[in-house]
């Protein structure tokens, strides 16, 4: 394999990266609904089963983690697919990423609080 064909191969490893970060993340108004949404309800469900108070801080904390996680790859698998460093994120587009992520947190708290996102074993009663 000659030089170039390995650079191409390691900008396709980060390029896959940076997808799956971009799926992850919260920059697509479809992510949470399909991916991040159903991540956490079934980690939240899991915690559930050893405690039953951990479903909601489960579901949140598993929330928080997959979006961060999704910016985190986004971000390096795109500094790697472009063969450099690219400038750390700035303030403001961290603010209104947290900003959006705490709304998202606050439906789901009022969800729970109104009994319509439960553990699954409480659908049936």
């Amino acid at each position: 394999m000659s030089n170039n064909d390995g650079s191409r191969w390691y900008r396709v490893k980060w390029t896959v990266i940076a997808v799956f970060g971009y799926v992850l993340s919260p920059l697509s108004w479809w992510n949470d609904l399909y991916v991040n949404l159903p991540i956490s309800y079934a980690i939240a469900n899991l915690a559930h089963r050893v405690n039953p108070r951990l479903f909601l801080p489960g579901f949140l904390v598993t929330y928080w983690l997959t979006n961060a996680a999704g910016l985190f790859l986004l971000h390096i698998g795109t500094s790697g697919a472009l063969g450099r460093k690219l400038p750390p994120l700035n303030k403001t587009t961290v603010v209104k990423w947290a900003v959006i992520a705490l709304v998202y947190a606050v439906v789901v708290v009022v969800l729970y609080r109104f009994g319509i996102l439960r553990p699954l074993t409480e659908y049936s009663r």
